[in-house]
């Protein structure tokens, strides 16, 4: 069976913070996708835990520990024959499988303008933190693409109108092949 990345990016880093309003928004343009980010969040294209991107909310305080995020993978999965509607069941049951207490929310499939994906939200947990997730699926010929808003559960709603908005940016360019 394919064991594919897990699409969660847990990443209990110092800070954490949202802006009522994030101000300029930044495009990055990608070879395959584009997708925009708050000007004052930070982005990540080093690859870190197998990731395309990672966009980090600014810190709130020392305090804090958990950073909101939203990441990008990209996941190859030439063999596998698998449309949107499968790689999501094979998401959703390894969620199930690999995250602690998952309790599945939301799982639907979603069309909107020239975009289809799958959106899927859940809760689970890692270590000392309790996570809701938000996660977009796009599959495009042997290629998924898996674009994740991680946030603390209690912090969630708070987050979560400029993570959508970051989810809702993405787009696959009309040159991505793989």
């Amino acid at each position: 069976m394919i064991k594919l990345s897990l699409i969660l990016l847990l990443l209990p880093l110092t800070g954490r913070a949202q802006t009522a309003d994030p101000g300029k928004w930044i495009t990055v343009t990608h070879t395959q996708f584009t997708i925009e980010y708050p000007s004052s969040w930070t982005a990540d294209s080093t690859g870190q835990q197998g990731t395309q991107y990672l966009f980090f909310s600014p810190p709130e305080s020392t305090e804090d520990r958990f950073r909101d995020n939203v990441n990008v993978m990209v996941q190859d999965l030439t063999g596998y024959n698998l449309d949107l509607s499968a790689f999501a069941v094979l998401s959703q049951d390894q969620i199930k499988s690999m995250v602690p207490n998952a309790q599945i929310i939301e799982s639907t499939a979603v069309t909107s303008g020239a975009n289809r994906f799958h959106r899927i939200i859940y809760t689970g947990d890692h270590g000392s933190y309790h996570l809701k997730f938000e996660q977009y699926y796009f599959v495009r010929g042997n290629t998924a693409y898996v674009v994740t808003f991680t946030s603390e559960q209690d912090k969630f709603d708070q987050y979560k109108q400029t993570g959508e908005r970051i989810l809702n940016s993405f787009s696959l360019r009309t040159t991505a092949t793989r």
